[in-house]
């Protein structure tokens, strides 16, 4: 009877073990479970960021390239006229982007501020007085997902008026060893400005520019 007792409280004790490793790998696994489902949430908001990012970027350089190609046409603009139209103006909003796919741009282009008489106060042209007026060229790139990136540039327009300088020259200018040759006024020429000084030398008391070399 002793001997039937023991097994029979051995075989209890198997029993309760057996009910504890069970509870033991169910906890086990909900925690499993629930790091498991932490780290995919968290590499799934790390890849949408990582998306986002490269998103943006893309669209950034695709606004900076719109604004450069408005920038150009601008400036293109003013080297053949002093007070551009309404369709030059017209012309630089609508001009295509070049080489760039997958974005639409609303290109704006806008005078800020009326004309003012200034003087240059940095630069090649410091001293002189100028006709300035203010533009804003504003860029706005959308992605085909939406993302939107908008780049604005403030250009200052400055126009200087030629009287102001002592030589001022359209085309090349060259000075071929000529005799003493001293001058006062500022120099400047629209393309290159070529010296070769006789033996008795070439002399400017002001400053020499050029648009070329």
């Amino acid at each position: 009877m002793a001997k039937q007792v023991v097994n029979k409280v051995n075989n209890s004790a198997r029993n309760d073990e057996r009910g504890s490793a069970i509870v033991i790998s169910l906890f086990v696994l909900a925690l499993i479970t629930v790091f498991v489902a932490l780290a995919i949430s968290r590499t799934s908001a790390e890849a949408s960021a990582v998306g986002n990012e490269t998103a943006e970027a893309r669209t950034f350089y695709a606004a900076q390239g719109s604004l450069e190609v408005m920038t150009r046409n601008f400036n293109k603009v003013f080297e053949t006229k002093l007070n551009p139209t309404t369709a030059d103006l017209n012309t630089i909003r609508t001009a295509a982007v070049p080489n760039i796919t997958g974005y639409t741009f609303q290109q704006e282009l806008d005078q800020t501020s009326t004309r003012q008489n200034v003087v240059v106060t940095g630069g090649t042209y410091s001293g002189l007085y100028a006709i300035r007026d203010n533009w804003r060229l504003r860029t706005t790139a959308t992605d085909n997902l939406g993302v939107q990136v908008q780049l604005t540039r403030n250009v200052l327009n400055s126009r200087v008026p030629i009287f102001q300088f002592g030589i001022f020259y359209d085309d090349d200018l060259e000075l071929y060893r000529p005799p003493r040759f001293s001058f006062g006024g500022r120099v400047h020429s629209n393309r290159h400005f070529f010296l070769s000084p006789g033996t008795e030398g070439v002399y400017f008391n002001s400053k020499v520019t050029t648009a070329g070399q």
